[in-house]
């Protein structure tokens, strides 16, 4: 299969003079354009769900948790039992697909008239990180990783284990960036799943690993750093 980027002929920077955009999960969130704004985006729901019932201490819960619980009592769970909505934290995001053979059509679907193709994933992860580090993060880290978008009825990861569970909200998880809801929760007509899409996420980051809070929804990136790397489509 090839990972493809549907873009007018004005952004193919094999055909034009241009810069690679890439925007927030934040940008895509809130965005006034109906096409690509998902309100999920940025959000994951995190679920508790053993397997059988269980039963904890409140030492157990505080050897997890790092917060004690008092008494002598136990605490039983059983189904779904403790969901979690939160946000993750932002990352700029490039948005591909990954099909058999793109069509015109497939562009259209878009709402493009042009496409081009990305020959080594992992070559252009590295050299867009390489080029957000030193456009709009000197001196920090990048978080860089891709993937197939993985579509569900409901965002969310479901733990069997509470300790993993109660872990997953103090780690950066690529599963969180590389799910989406099969449809659009403003929109029942519009299903993300048809746009099979390949995602590119990027996050820079401190000295101590923590996300850096980005101050700006979209960045532009040198097309250069990526013309050894894609290939032409239609144009």
């Amino acid at each position: 299969m090839l990972i493809v980027k549907f873009c007018s002929r004005l952004h193919n920077p094999l055909v034009s003079e241009t810069s690679i955009q890439l925007c927030t999960l934040h940008y895509y969130k809130s965005t006034d354009n109906g096409f690509i704004r998902d309100v999920d985006e940025g959000v994951m729901s995190r679920t508790f769900h053993p397997p059988t019932p269980a039963v904890f201490t409140g030492n157990d819960i505080a050897r997890m948790t790092g917060h004690p619980i008092s008494g002598t009592g136990t605490i039983r769970f059983a189904g779904r039992a403790v969901k979690t909505t939160n946000p993750v934290p932002n990352a700029y995001v490039f948005c591909t697909s990954r099909l058999d053979e793109p069509t015109s059509e497939h562009a259209d679907l878009f709402g493009y008239n042009s496409w081009y193709v990305i020959k080594n994933a992992c070559l252009l992860c590295d050299a867009m990180a390489h080029e957000i580090r030193r456009q709009v993060a000197p001196g920090s880290a990048i978080l860089a990783f891709h993937g197939e978008v993985s579509y569900q009825e409901d965002k969310e990861v479901v733990y069997s284990a509470l300790s993993d569970f109660f872990q997953s909200h103090h780690v950066i998880d690529p599963r969180f960036y590389l799910l989406k809801r099969q449809t659009s929760r403003e929109d029942d007509l519009k299903l993300y799943a048809k746009e099979q899409e390949y995602r590119f996420v990027f996050l820079p980051v401190g000295k101590d690993m923590r996300p850096i809070p980005l101050t700006k929804d979209r960045i532009y990136l040198e097309s250069n750093c990526i013309l050894d790397i894609i290939e032409k489509g239609a144009v």
